[in-house]
């Protein structure tokens, strides 16, 4: 039995008082270590002290902004990257700072908020910037495929990088390369295949959706039937089930009032426009998505608007219902300035943004929205409790059997990336 154990029990007997006539009840806890704390007895509220979960420093980010100190170094500086989540580490690849496009491919713990450079073995890309990232088909892998030089030279090719490894490898395919000549482009892994949408080739904006088979290297445009959206370029892109999102986007300046968003059923390969409703937000580009699959909601922050103004609001789009909810935010409150070009995640209940550009700087900061909170270890949670506020056997059971509760419920040419 380890020594904090028989400390919790030594206490629980010089409180006896706190139940006294009754008879504890004990349930196992969910994800508890056995060695510091077996069972939680199931003690009536009215004989719980005040401390409260709702009280705590442990609410207190919820629905906030803040600046993760990640020991800012201007070298991170940058707009046009991309960013995939594997376990609880960010990889973020490409981007471009002072016109000159960024070779290095960097790693954000979101664990221990740490950058950490990533040292890479294989051929990988030229630095780029907007190019099209995302996990790949295969475990621990991700895709960077086409984006542009500072130059305006439009790169056509494909790689995927596998995090355990850390190798390059460039993917060859049967098909046409001009599928992946752009930049602004999205791509999403659907089964064993890559999908691609839309994006600018230099010459002209697209709205055509190519399926490549990695396995195979066979790929195809798709036929798709219904409302498309238009031709764009620095769209976000989801795919859930058999359905793939497009939000947003633009030929350069968005030209309509309000987002825009589209589903194509990927079985049917028919589109619809989704009609939403809420606060509508202001048509962007250049803006980031991020989705939680738990909650069947999108999550929209920032960009450029029609007149190319940088945003700095976010939005939740519930995916069952179609209704847009603006993000709360306290009054003077701190918050991300505005920008676009940048990169977001989602992991753990929380939305994070990485750089980005106001049109005239590039950002090198890290911040993080809390939507709901991802509770520490239940021993963890106790013995912060205990040295904090010096608290008793039944402050601590109560901490631990709450937490236990919630646990179970012309052509423009369009800029690269600034």
């Amino acid at each position: 039995m380890g020594t904090f154990q028989s400390a919790l029990r030594k206490q629980r007997n010089q409180d006896s008082s706190h139940s006294e006539g009754s008879e504890d009840h004990f349930y196992p806890v969910a994800d508890a270590d056995d060695d510091l704390i077996e069972f939680v007895p199931d003690i009536q509220h009215n004989q719980l002290t005040s401390f409260s979960l709702e009280n705590s420093e442990i609410k207190s980010h919820l629905h906030r902004w803040e600046k993760v100190h990640s020991h800012e170094d201007r070298r991170l500086a940058r707009s046009g990257h991309g960013i995939t989540v594997h376990d609880s580490v960010g990889y973020v690849f490409g981007g471009q700072v002072r016109n000159q496009g960024i070779p290095d491919l960097v790693c954000f713990d979101l664990k221990t908020l740490k950058w950490s450079p990533i040292r890479t073995k294989g051929f990988g890309p030229f630095p780029r910037t907007s190019a099209a990232i995302c996990k790949g088909p295969y475990e621990g892998t991700f895709i960077v495929a086409g984006g542009a030089s500072t130059h305006g030279l439009v790169y056509s090719d494909l790689f995927e990088f596998n995090v355990y490894s850390r190798q390059w490898r460039k993917l060859k395919h049967r098909a046409d390369a001009s599928f992946c000549k752009f930049y602004g482009q999205s791509v999403r892994s659907y089964g064993s295949s890559l999908i691609f949408f839309g994006g600018f080739s230099g010459g002209a904006y697209s709205n055509a959706v190519y399926m490549l088979d990695v396995e195979s290297g066979e790929g195809s445009y798709l036929n798709t039937t219904g409302h498309a959206p238009s031709p764009r370029y620095k769209q976000e892109m989801v795919i859930i089930d058999h359905s793939m999102y497009i939000i947003g986007g633009s030929d350069y300046t968005p030209t309509i009032n309000k987002m825009d968003v589209f589903i194509l059923d990927l079985q049917a390969l028919v589109w619809k426009q989704v009609s939403t409703s809420g606060p509508i937000p202001e048509c962007r580009t250049a803006h980031s998505c991020v989705v939680d699959d738990k909650m069947q909601r999108l999550y929209v922050w920032g960009g450029y608007s029609g007149s190319l103004k940088r945003l700095d609001d976010g939005y939740m789009l519930d995916l069952q219902s179609n209704m847009w909810t603006q993000l709360f935010s306290f009054t003077n409150e701190v918050t991300p300035a505005p920008r676009a070009f940048h990169c977001s995640c989602f992991f753990e209940g929380a939305i994070y943004i990485f750089g980005g550009s106001d049109g005239e700087s590039r950002h090198c900061d890290v911040w993080r929205y809390t939507l709901e909170e991802n509770p520490l270890p239940l021993t963890e949670l106790a013995l912060a409790a205990l040295g904090k506020n010096q608290m008793t056997m039944v402050d601590i059971e109560e901490v631990l059997f709450d937490q236990n509760k919630v646990k179970k419920t012309i052509v423009w040419r369009p800029p690269l990336s600034s």
